[in-house]
């Protein structure tokens, strides 16, 4: 999959593509920028465009090229759906009704509180012993193998 970002006016000196697994660079090529996701480990990414600019500043927004968005923690992603890719089978899946609760937890080391949700299923009570998921986020500036 080839993917393209517009830049008639060299605004740009480089583009990147940026995600939870890798960060990659596009090549120029004309008026564009061209990122090649030939041999991409993955079926569906998550991801954001780092435009720099000659000043050597960057923003961080989603592919204008492409329309396939995901709400997140950190704000919308673009998403890409590559060959192979499915929904999960638990999106069809009934749902169990629950609340959450808006915790905050000592960040020891951090100098600042962190913001903690937690969901537990409707029947459940306070005293209950549950399984517990925990989620973050991992960044990388690792590349994929050619």
């Amino acid at each position: 999959m080839l993917l393209r970002f517009a830049d008639p006016d060299g605004r740009y000196t480089a583009v990147r593509l940026r995600s939870d697994l890798a960060t990659l660079d596009y090549e120029r090529a004309g008026e564009e920028w061209t990122l090649d996701l030939g041999g991409t480990p993955v079926t569906r990414l998550e991801y954001e465009l780092e435009l720099v600019g000659a000043d050597g500043g960057s923003e961080r927004v989603c592919d204008p090229g492409n329309p396939l968005r995901a709400p997140g923690a950190f704000g919308e992603k673009s998403v890409l759906e590559l060959e192979g890719y499915e929904l999960p089978a638990w999106l069809d899946a009934p749902r169990i009704e629950g609340s959450e609760r808006e915790l905050t937890a000592p960040g020891r080391g951090l100098g600042a509180d962190v913001a903690v949700r937690i969901w537990s299923p409707a029947a459940a009570r306070d005293r209950d012993a549950l399984p517990l998921l925990v989620s973050t986020t991992v960044r990388s500036t690792r590349s994929w193998p050619a």
